[in-house]
């Protein structure tokens, strides 16, 4: 299962139009380049990001494949989304991308943790556009500390949207799992 494809799909679904996306753990940029494939003209992408790599790698994907995508950079971790984005987009955010763990091709050290990443998730349920969202997080579970990053997601989720829908495989404890919650239609 492709599970960034998977979660495309549903942010594709969204009822309405997309005027304000997050990619929350922006990595190489595949989710941003795909936010800004089917946001609205006068919309704007933001994009998270504690490696100053992962910035300046999504930076260029988007000057080269979306150069009239309005998007800002914020080299900082998820767990700022709140604070950092512009008052006027809290409420009315659109979809939201978490693609836990690290930069592939990079320091496997620098890793996303659970503690920031709930903060980060509790931010996005607040941002988020109760008419016409999805937040979609991957969570790898494989690398140190992906487990237990793991673990507090699915928890974090379970008591407040027990109905988001879960993909893996289950033949292997290890394999990736995505989780997608919609609001609105």
């Amino acid at each position: 299962m492709n599970f960034t494809e998977k979660s495309h799909e549903a942010v594709a679904g969204i009822r309405g139009k997309i005027f304000y996306a997050v990619d929350a753990t922006v990595g190489g940029g595949r989710d941003a380049l795909f936010a800004a494939s089917i946001m609205e003209p006068s919309g704007k992408l933001f994009c998270f990001d504690v490696q100053a790599e992962a910035i300046a790698r999504s930076k260029k994907l988007i000057e080269e494949n979306a150069p009239e995508c309005a998007c800002e950079f914020f080299h900082a971790g998820h767990e700022h989304m709140k604070e950092l984005l512009p008052r006027q987009t809290h409420g009315r955010i659109n979809c939201f991308f978490f693609n836990l763990g690290w930069l592939p091709g990079s320091d496997k050290k620098i890793a996303t943790r659970a503690e920031t990443t709930i903060e980060g998730l509790s931010a996005a349920f607040e941002l988020a556009d109760r008419n016409a969202c999805v937040i979609s997080v991957c969570c790898y579970k494989a690398h140190e500390g992906g487990m237990s990053e793991f673990r507090a997601v699915e928890r974090f989720m379970e008591a407040n949207f027990p109905d988001c829908k879960r993909y893996t495989d289950t033949l292997n404890d290890l394999s990736p799992e995505l989780f997608i919650v919609k609001f609105g239609g």
